[in-house]
């Protein structure tokens, strides 16, 4: 049996796709999905992609992920020890107003994980 589970297999794709379908109202693009399992099998991810394709998706799906493993780290087998017990995340935009279309679209998918953000404003740093 091995150490750890390995994301990165045919089943590690099946069991993703499965558990994010519960939060996210679309399924992820066949690329996200390798993605993501590639990060959870602990490989860093340099994504480079065209405006609109779905960049963001990788961090919230793998965030995603990490509440849930968090939550049931027997989900799979062997169980997913390496995550906190509370996941937690910070991302950096270029401009207030991505920040600001970011914020919307992850907070409804936040609410559908019981983790819906307190209501807050952008505040520049300058």
């Amino acid at each position: 049996m091995p150490s750890r589970y390995t994301f990165s297999t045919p089943e590690g794709y099946a069991l993703v796709r499965k558990t994010l379908r519960k939060y996210i109202p679309y399924d992820p693009h066949d690329y996200q999905l390798e993605g993501v399992c590639q990060v959870l099998d602990g490989h860093d991810l340099l994504a480079t992609l065209a405006t609109g394709s779905g960049k963001t998706g990788f961090y919230t799906m793998y965030m995603l992920m990490l509440v849930e493993l968090s939550r049931n780290p027997s989900l799979c087998s062997p169980p997913y020890s390496h995550v906190p017990k509370d996941p937690a995340m910070v991302a950096v935009y270029p401009t207030i107003g991505l920040e600001e279309q970011i914020v919307r679209r992850a907070s409804s998918i936040m609410c559908r994980v019981s983790m819906c953000p307190r209501k807050h404003s952008s505040q520049s740093l300058g």
